[in-house]
């Protein structure tokens, strides 16, 4: 194929159609970063923020490289808040639109280098994770927690959504309680044999 013809086809995407084509191109050819595909895991982290983004586009106001600069950067952060996502989880969905921003600038998609400025960093809140013994997991076990839809206890927040599918009378669950701005979340996970 001559230069020309490649030039012809080569198209310039939006954010959104790049970060989706980044995912998909980049799932099985190398990354320029890390000479590697993009790992199933990651992949799927940067979709959802894609389909985060794209929301927010839907929601608040059209999103693409040009919007991407001071005022959407404060927008998108207290719009992800408003979701009741936490500090860390804000963080990783800015700095993965950073990554995408400076991929699609490298490959010449847009000109902008506002995703490289002092304010555009990723917020983080301290985590603390505390373990707890064997003699407080099993009495953490004898709680019928999937009968209460909400556990409310001296400050002990308890989803739903952390026991999806599990059965914990008759798996042997691992709690691991998280402190999160203010918050204690306990993780249910079930024990490795």
């Amino acid at each position: 194929m001559g230069k020309e013809k490649r030039v012809e086809e080569r198209k310039y995407l939006g954010l959104l159609s790049f970060y989706g084509w980044f995912i998909d191109n980049y799932q099985v050819k190398l990354l320029m970063s890390t000479g590697r595909p993009l790992k199933a895991t990651t992949a799927r982290t940067y979709a959802d923020d894609m389909r985060k983004i794209m929301k927010f586009s839907q929601e608040v106001y059209k999103v693409d490289y040009e919007t991407v600069n001071i005022d959407f950067y404060n927008d998108f952060i207290n719009w992800l808040y408003e979701h009741n996502y936490s500090t860390n989880y804000v963080g990783t969905n800015i700095k993965i639109l950073k990554t995408i921003m400076n991929i699609s600038f490298e490959l010449g998609h847009h000109q902008s280098v506002e995703q490289n400025r002092r304010y555009f960093k990723k917020p983080k809140a301290e985590v603390f994770s505390i373990f707890i013994d064997e003699q407080e997991l099993f009495k953490m076990n004898e709680l019928d927690i999937l009968n209460m839809p909400k556990f409310y206890r001296s400050g002990v927040k308890y989803e739903e959504e952390h026991l999806a599918g599990l059965d914990i009378k008759n798996s042997q669950p691992f709690f691991l309680i998280i402190l999160l701005e203010g918050i204690i979340n306990i993780k249910v996970k079930e024990l490795l044999n």
